[in-house]
């Protein structure tokens, strides 16, 4: 053991996982890897395997190729994101490293772990490895890689991403290069989702938030099911074309089981006479009500309704039995502000089958037992025959990538599907103390379940009689009109829209600060930005003594400040002037105290209407 390799790893046991670091000094690849010293005193890498030699790296100029692979990067900014696919003696490593900034971040996959050994054996990388902005990912591990991707890229890094491959990496590896390519493609993927929910409902979250105060008020917090169904089993039925084959013996689970479901299945439960136990809506859009609406028109509307505090308000309405409510980690604060109730959060997911699936787990049941849940296009529908809403054809039209089916097979499925599947994988390897049971009959596999058949399931874990409804009826709130409950919370609201109508005061003066700032920077004033500078430092620090408040424009101004940070002419430049940073910071401070500025009288306008159907509520009766 040379002592550049000794030093290297002695930095990774102080910064990386000891298991990781296990696996790094205990993996052996199967070929040797071969060191040779060249021309110009560095080293080049040979892989020598039963089949055939051939050079990780340049063989004769390691320097020449290093400094090309910089040349060949393009454009890129102070705050890019780097993934570099193989890392071979490092020597183009080093030199990204030496040329970016402290707000770059670099990921270095490499395949082979002995090639990495050899790596740390030739060079110093231990600035680098102790660095928070740079992280070696080694070995074929595709978990490890997605995990790196999680850790290292958000939504804020979409438009910011240089991925790039080492000399012949791609073809010397390359199933796990491809493997690495899909892994990348569903973290932006996810991130894009993430952003497109984000501008997409940021209105309807903060709509549905007000427009459900009176709702949450009068209904229960979700901790009050918490742990009441302790090892008795769940089925979460979903609405998957597999759900046709089945249904017909989930009336034998009736009173053996709590029944979970969404909105879209309901009609075709209700007309096999299955009566669930619970239903979840999650979704904040008009669709949400769309998909529930035939089942609202049904006797049975009284099933307790599960949902979130900004689910789809028409849904809540609509719905005339006992309701629950499940709160985001960012509205914590603001509810408990405006209700003086502490609401609890769960797993959540993407779906209202995965939001189902947490609720069972949150409640004790096991084994949880899932029905209809395809989660891919199972010969080639979307959906249950009667789960269709209106209009829908049943056909897919997203046949985007192919998964493994519980058969073994190749089904199609689509990528939001695919989000909602490695969801329920990741959330499952999670649960040692409980079992999964796939009782879907088809559709993707969903790794760490076990998949039996409904009606065995059902036969072999479902034989106990449990009084749901009784269980239910006796820990959940009905409507207790409680007026000076509702005064409180009157007086609650009014007190925050005076807290963020000050907000929107301190906004306005920001941004003609900021116009100020902007000018100043531009004319290479800058002896005259310090009054400036304090007063914005002192509207910022005022602003924040009421965070709580602000929340309630949280939402609205999430787009704002999301569309700042992807847009690329407000990212850091390398070699950045004085003047072209403060013209860029004035810039990016405008817009966001103009977005907050816009959004609080729209807020405000939301909290009247809150206010008015409470006092209605309370004073009409």
């Amino acid at each position: 053991m040379n002592e550049i390799f000794k030093e290297n790893m002695e930095m990774l046991k102080k910064h990386y996982e000891s298991d990781y670091i296990d696996y790094i000094e205990s993996f052996n690849d199967n070929y040797e890897i071969e060191v040779e010293l060249t021309r110009e005193n560095t080293y080049s890498m040979k892989l020598i395997d039963e089949h055939s030699t051939r050079y990780i790296n340049s063989k004769y100029s390691p320097m020449k190729e290093a400094q090309r692979f910089i040349s060949n990067i393009g454009e890129y900014n102070a705050e890019s994101i780097f993934v570099v696919f193989g890392m071979g003696p490092g020597y183009h490593i080093l030199k990204l490293f030496d040329l970016l900034t402290e707000n770059n971040k670099i990921v270095v996959i490499e395949p082979s772990v002995e090639i990495f050994k050899k790596a740390i054996s030739i060079n110093d990388f231990t600035k680098l490895i102790k660095s928070k902005n740079i992280y070696f990912c080694v070995g074929m591990n595709t978990k490890k890689v997605k995990v790196t991707f999680k850790d290292f890229i958000s939504a804020n890094d979409l438009s910011n991403i240089k991925f790039l491959i080492f000399a012949q990496y791609d073809k010397i590896y390359e199933k796990f290069y491809l493997e690495t390519v899909k892994e990348l493609k569903y973290s932006v993927i996810y991130n894009k989702v993430e952003v497109n929910t984000t501008n997409y409902f940021s209105y309807e979250f903060n709509k549905n938030l007000f427009k459900n105060i009176d709702s949450i008020v009068f209904g229960s917090e979700i901790q009050k099911l918490k742990g009441i169904f302790k090892e008795k089993p769940a089925i979460i039925v979903s609405a998957g074309p597999s759900l046709d084959k089945n249904i017909k013996y989930l009336k034998k689970a009736q009173d053996r089981a709590v029944i979970i479901t969404g909105g879209r299945t309901l009609k075709a439960l209700f007309e096999n006479d299955i009566i669930p136990d619970i239903i979840v809506s999650i979704d904040p859009g008009e669709p949400a009500y769309d998909v529930i609406k035939n089942g609202l028109k049904y006797e049975h509307r009284d099933i307790p309704l599960v949902s979130m505090v900004i689910s789809n308000s028409k849904v809540i309405k609509k719905h005339k039995g006992k309701q629950v409510f499940i709160n985001c980690p960012e509205t914590i604060g603001l509810i408990k502000n405006i209700t003086n109730k502490y609401i609890d959060v769960i797993s959540m997911g993407g779906s209202v089958a995965n939001t189902c699936f947490s609720l069972a787990d949150y409640m004790g049941c096991n084994p949880l037992i899932l029905v209809g849940q395809d989660l891919a296009f199972t010969e080639g529908k979307s959906h249950a025959q009667n789960s269709k809403t209106e209009g829908s054809n049943n056909k897919s039209n997203e046949l985007h990538l192919e998964v493994e089916d519980i058969y073994g097979d190749k089904v199609y499925t689509s990528f939001p599907l695919y989000t909602y599947l490695k969801w329920f994988e990741n959330y499952i390897e999670n649960m040692s103390d409980k079992m999964v049971i796939d009782a879907t009959e088809g559709g993707a596999k969903i790794s760490g379940t076990n998949i039996l058949t409904l009606n065995e399931t059902i036969e072999k874990y479902c034989r106990e009689c449990i009084d749901v409804k009784c269980i239910l009826d006796d820990k959940l709130e009905g409507k207790n009109l409680d007026k000076l409950k509702v005064d409180k919370v009157i007086f609650n609201l009014k007190k925050i829209k005076q807290d963020i109508l000050n907000l929107k005061k301190h906004a306005k003066r920001a941004i003609k600060l900021s116009e100020k700032m902007y000018k100043l920077y531009k004319n290479n004033k800058f002896e005259n930005l310090g009054d400036v500078l304090i007063e914005l430092e002192k509207i910022d620090n005022n602003m924040l003594k009421n965070k709580d408040s602000n929340i309630a424009v949280n939402y609205l101004v999430e787009p704002v400040i999301l569309n700042i940070n992807l847009d690329k002419s407000l990212k850091e430049k390398i070699n950045e002037t004085e003047r072209e940073k403060g013209m860029r910071l004035a810039t990016k401070s405008k817009l966001l105290y103009k977005g907050i500025y816009e959004n609080v009288g729209i807020t405000c306008e939301l909290m009247d209407n809150c206010i008015k159907n409470l006092e209605e509520s309370a004073y009409d009766e």
